[in-house]
């Protein structure tokens, strides 16, 4: 029986909410990158410092309560504006030591060079002597094998030796005064130091190949992370709250926001300096791997591995 009082119970249907996951886009506050500044969402400009590290255990009492003091009163009391440390981790860049390897490799091998034209020509100059030409020097040395004596400087064994000796201007009037057992015993002689120092800069070449092989393995297995440590500051070209309101920063703003934040960047590099401490502003693609790094670690890394091949 239908009561006329009495409302039938209606069926609500239950709504279901979905909230969507922003895009990834919003997740990122950096709107457009310049040179050395990011522009953010909220229009604030940012600039980046990238600091050296340093062993505080390495310090001793004094010196280190000496950069704690600078710190402390002239870091965070007189600096006015706000700034933040950005603590990271990245792996480490073995590249200026695998630099410098190669450019020592490259000095072996120039020195092997110039071992093998010695061995080459060394005959041939002797026999011209021994038929009254040749005035010797260094100029004729440099002629005849494309070198100076003085160049084989830091070449292990006797070869410098030997080429000073070639490069005596007196040493084509002893080589033809000379008998034929001394002519024959003084070219056994520079040649033999020739030839031990050939075999002495071939053995440091390998010595170097083998180091370098051996490095690149062990640091690909082991990937060992190092600190990174940036100072991070921001400015506002516009009043806070008005930001969003009058659309993209113009040119002047850009222009003065920048001009704001190299006084900050320079404010805060002459600290660190009396904290014996180097900074470097960051700028271009670094800036840029610095945003990469926050946002997605893995990805920078992955990044860098495949840049090394």
């Amino acid at each position: 029986m239908k009561l006329p009082f009495v409302k039938p119970q209606e069926k609500q249907q239950e709504r279901r909410v979905v909230q969507k996951a922003p895009r990834t886009q919003d997740q990122v506050l950096v709107a457009a990158a310049l040179d050395d500044v990011l522009i953010l969402r909220n229009t604030a400009v940012v600039a980046a410092l990238e600091v050296e590290s340093v062993d505080d255990a390495l310090l001793s009492p004094e010196e280190l309560e000496s950069r704690l003091a600078i710190y402390r009163y002239d870091l965070l009391k007189q600096v006015r504006f706000d700034f933040q440390f950005l603590i990271g981790t990245r792996p480490q860049d073995l590249t200026p030591y695998f630099q410098a390897l190669a450019a020592q490799a490259e000095r072996w091998a120039t020195y092997e060079a110039r071992l093998n034209t010695m061995l080459l020509r060394l005959d041939a100059l002797l026999e011209e002597w021994e038929t009254g030409k040749g005035e010797g020097g260094e100029e004729e040395f440099a002629r005849w094998f494309g070198f100076r004596a003085d160049e084989l400087w830091g070449v292990p064994g006797e070869a410098r030796d030997a080429a000073l000796a070639l490069s005596d201007p007196e040493m084509p009037a002893r080589w033809r005064a000379a008998d034929g057992a001394v002519r024959s015993q003084l070219a056994g002689e520079l040649r033999a130091a020739v030839l031990g120092s050939q075999e002495l800069v071939q053995h440091y070449q390998s010595l170097i190949h083998e180091r370098a092989a051996f490095l690149q393995v062990a640091t690909q297995q082991m990937q060992a992370p190092i600190r990174t440590f940036h100072v991070v500051t921001s400015y506002y070209p516009r009043p806070l709250g008005n930001g969003l309101a009058g659309g993209p920063l113009s040119e002047g703003e850009i222009a003065r926001a920048r001009e704001e934040l190299d006084k900050r960047c320079s404010q805060i590099a002459r600290v660190l300096a009396r904290m014996r401490l180097g900074a470097q502003r960051v700028s271009g693609a670094a800036l840029l791997e610095l945003v990469r790094a926050f946002y997605h670690p893995s990805s920078a890394q992955m990044r860098r591995r495949e840049e090394r091949g």
